[in-house]
């Protein structure tokens, strides 16, 4: 088992707030010429989370050879 220190740090901070911030990508010589503009919103909002400690545990159970007649 591994554990991750958190570094308390806030997960939004990385992230420019929503108001006022619009994606722009870089321009592409010949390409995207033919297409309209979408507005695209994404599932995203700033949580503040507890200092507490975080597990993340990975199982994998596999079940011992049995007979064929048990398995059926």
């Amino acid at each position: 088992m591994k554990v991750l220190p958190w570094k308390g740090e806030k997960l939004g901070s990385h992230f420019p707030s929503w108001p006022g911030y619009a994606f722009k990508p870089p321009p592409r010589p010949d390409f995207g010429t033919s297409g309209r503009t979408i507005k695209l919103q994404a599932n995203f909002f700033e949580m503040d989370i507890p200092k507490i400690d975080i597990y993340h545990y990975e199982l994998d159970i596999k079940p011992e050879k049995c007979p064929r007649r048990v398995n059926r």
